[in-house]
């Protein structure tokens, strides 16, 4: 039984990271992977330069979250 809680909770934490990484969020710049956040109403900004098939895997990330 853990290994099934084991195995849900590694899944959900790889996915949220995939999920931070295709918004933008987690960068690699300097050799380094940084978090990067920003303020509630700037949220658009990580959108700029998407083109459509971001978008798209965009959304496929957040429906494997969820």
């Amino acid at each position: 039984m853990r290994k099934e809680f084991l195995s849900a909770a590694t899944s959900f934490v790889l996915y949220v990271i995939i999920l931070l990484r295709m918004r933008g969020n987690i960068v690699y710049a300097d050799d380094k992977w940084r978090l990067r956040l920003l303020p509630k109403g700037e949220g658009w900004k990580l959108a700029l330069g998407r083109d459509l098939l971001d978008t798209s895997m965009l959304k496929a990330a957040k429906n494997m979250v969820w």
